[in-house]
């Protein structure tokens, strides 16, 4: 079966993609195997599992790719790669991730041996926010940071393409699921958030401390990017906020949150409010 991948950017691209097909093996244009790995569909109806493979896509271009079945016996199966995952930490040869115990907060380390956070560690905190639906007159979340009763991880991924651990959080009536992920070959780190919410009147961040951050973040907007002082306000971005140090910056990507704060370094991404009505700030 072809299936036929788009790349929209005006830049060749290695990236993970999930097939919307089952499949036993995977080749690309000219035939070649790629390395695949099975992982849940998210389905429920026909696929329990989708093929993931990591593909080079050219320029404001495409590329076919085949999905195989077990039939095709000539199709070569999919190659290792150097990929780890465990309750304490996950690796792929360029970046490691260490786990821990205590909180389950998270440490990056690339492979100079530079730590991309600071002492804390990225983890989700939960504030008070009395705001209604809107935050009328609310331009920063100063208010205490209350920390999620870490329950511990587990590793439920570790295959030639992608890694992931689990871990569980929960605070009060409320249970926070992050997924930890590195793909096999890239130096990005991927968090994935399932929150099942059962709170009134509380906001849910997920902590960045980026070490030796300076100067101001560089925030991307509709069609262009806009540099903003780090102050701690509550700001809107697009896709992206980079946070500079000496040694490059750090770039946190979302395609689920519009909503940041940045002081200190902390750079703090917003996951969800649980407000009360739109009473306009009516007592």
């Amino acid at each position: 079966m072809p299936v036929v991948v788009f790349n929209p950017l005006s830049w060749d691209v290695t990236v993970p993609i999930a097939m919307p097909h089952e499949a036993a093996a995977v080749t690309d244009d000219e035939g070649r195997p790629l390395t695949m790995q099975r992982v849940a569909s998210g389905e429920g109806t026909r696929y329990p599992d989708h093929p993931l493979v990591r593909a080079q896509l050219p320029a404001s271009g495409y590329r076919v790719f085949w999905l195989h079945d077990a039939a095709d016996a000539d199709v070569p199966a999919s190659g290792a790669q150097d990929l780890t995952a465990s309750p304490t930490g996950l690796s792929n040869g360029l970046v490691d991730v260490a786990i821990d115990a205590a909180s389950g907060a998270i440490t990056l380390r690339d492979k100079q041996g530079r730590e991309w956070f600071a002492g804390e560690g990225l983890r989700p905190v939960v504030l008070d926010d009395p705001s209604d639906t809107w935050s009328h007159g609310v331009v920063r979340y100063d208010g205490e940071e209350q920390a999620c009763q870490f329950l511990g991880a587990e590793a439920v991924e570790t295959g030639p393409v992608r890694a992931t651990v689990r871990l569980t959080y929960r605070w009060q009536g409320s249970t926070v699921r992050e997924d930890v992920f590195l793909y096999a070959g890239d130096e990005a780190l991927g968090v994935r958030f399932v929150v099942n919410w059962a709170e009134h009147a509380q906001l849910l961040k997920v902590v960045a401390p980026v070490a030796g951050a300076e100067g101001q973040a560089t925030v991307a907007l509709p069609y262009g990017a806009i540099g903003r002082p780090s102050d701690g306000r509550e700001e809107v971005m697009q896709r992206w906020v980079d946070v500079p140090t000496p040694e490059g910056g750090l770039t946190c990507a979302s395609n689920f949150t519009y909503g940041y704060d940045l002081a200190n370094g902390r750079l703090r991404l917003t996951l969800l409010r649980s407000p009360r009505w739109a009473d306009h700030g009516a007592p």
